[in-house]
């Protein structure tokens, strides 16, 4: 199956710690949906995109992912009570390995990499998951929260969906579990 092509402006240089440039890449036929947890839930809009609709719970069960966890720190206002088995991207691999597929996984501490890879693989037309620190993301908090706020501490193992990018508007465009999708600035 060939993929879906990004829509996609000139380029403009400009830019700090990365290159920002004037592009406008959006991932056609992109669909957000709800979802309860953040992992399955990005696994299953990505595989949507590609034409395999199934549900967090039967996600779950392919990926053998039943497990328990539960986090306390000083730092967090209520403990974290999790119930995925596997860290990381596991529990990806584990599901897209028993459908038959392959899952590529970049990892990098460079904001500059980062943000290329983010552009090249909108670029070829697909939505990408990525791991975020929910401490950076505005819509997570009350409005009269920090930001960033470090007063709920950093869990860099949130996941959401990119499906679109625009550096004209400074805008990131995720799908996150929630009722709709959200935007960020490309900060």
């Amino acid at each position: 199956m060939a993929p879906k092509k990004a829509a996609k402006k000139s380029k403009k240089s400009t830019g700090a710690k990365y290159q920002v440039d004037d592009e406008v890449l959006m991932v056609e036929d992109f669909e957000h949906l709800p979802g309860k947890n953040c992992q399955l839930s990005a696994l299953r809009k990505v595989l949507a995109f590609h034409d395999l609709e199934l549900s967090e719970n039967m996600l779950l069960g392919i990926a053998s992912g039943l497990g328990f966890i539960y986090w306390s720190m000083k730092l967090m206002p209520v403990p974290f009570v999790g119930g995925l088995n596997g860290k990381g991207i596991t529990i990806f691999e584990n599901a897209v390995s028993c459908l038959g597929g392959k899952v590529e996984s970049v990892k990098t501490g460079s904001q500059k990499v980062s943000y290329k890879q983010v552009k090249d693989h909108l670029r070829e037309g697909n939505p990408l998951i990525t791991f975020v620190d929910m401490a950076y993301l505005p819509y997570f908090f009350r409005d009269d929260a920090p930001y960033p706020n470090e007063e709920a501490g950093h869990f860099g193992g949130h996941t959401v969906v990119i499906y679109g990018l625009d550096e004209q508007k400074n805008t990131v465009y995720v799908s996150d579990r929630y009722n709709r999708p959200n935007t960020l600035t490309i900060e």
